[in-house]
């Protein structure tokens, strides 16, 4: 199988219950036959059937009770994650200069430790609003999580330690629901975030690295949403019977 091939099974394969069998059943005369093939093999291996979703392609051709489209996520409001790696190597820094210093430099070296902890963390925050401002604008509040409350429910004690496992857990159920990301388990991210609370009593620096690397993991997910949802919102020239094959 060509390279093209691989690609286009890929992008079929991502392609939610109710795409895939409006392509196999209701518009399969606007598709290749090469891409038709791949679908039918994808739905046969789903257990998808004409009668299952003929009601659903009945709502599609009136316009009554039709299902949701895929998302389409729009990723350029994502606040870049390197200045958060880059803090927390200047965590390092500081517990190393304070490791070998005398008892005042020692003293000084914890105010800026603080100091830049507490910068990473606002600077963090205003990382998980963007992504929550992508997600509820480019489904226009079909997620359900507000960018205000992702933010301000931190900051309620004990609530918050609820909370960083929560909105990681409903962020990658609707990912995976929603725009077919299959390789962001719901509840390891929550295990991220709550690592890099503990890590803080230990090691300010690894706890930080350990904070925005799960933030960008999350980031990654949204990208690679975005790039399915683009490619598969509308038809494809490579997947039209009218193309040149």
């Amino acid at each position: 199988m060509s390279g093209d091939e691989d690609a286009l099974g890929r992008r079929i394969r991502a392609l939610g219950d109710e795409e895939l069998a409006k392509m196999v059943f209701v518009e399969h005369d606007r598709y290749r036959e090469e891409a038709l093939e791949i679908a039918r093999a994808e739905a046969q291996r789903r257990s998808l059937s004409t009668h299952a979703h003929s009601d659903a392609a009945a709502r599609n051709a009136t316009g009554e009770g039709a299902a949701p489209r895929p998302v389409r996520i729009d990723p350029r409001g994502l606040v870049p994650i390197w200045p958060g790696f880059l803090l927390a190597v200047f965590c390092f820094v500081i517990e190393i200069v304070a490791s070998a210093s005398s008892e005042d430099v020692v003293e000084t070296a914890r105010i800026f430790l603080i100091g830049t902890a507490l910068i990473a963390y606002v600077y963090w925050l205003a990382c998980v609003h963007a992504l929550h401002v992508v997600l509820r604008n480019s489904t226009r509040g079909r997620y359900e999580v507000s960018p205000l409350r992702a933010v301000g429910f931190h900051f309620i004690p004990c609530f918050n330690v609820i909370w960083i496992f929560e909105w990681p857990y409903r962020l990658a159920k609707f990912l995976q629901t929603e725009a077919g990301v299959r390789f962001l388990p719901r509840l390891l991210p929550g295990l991220g975030f709550l690592a890099a609370v503990l890590l803080r009593g230990f090691d300010t620096a690894i706890a930080v690295a350990v904070q925005f690397a799960t933030t960008a993991w999350l980031q990654h997910a949204v990208r690679w949403a975005a790039r399915q949802s683009a490619t598969l919102s509308e038809v494809p020239e490579d997947w039209s019977s009218n193309s040149v094959p």
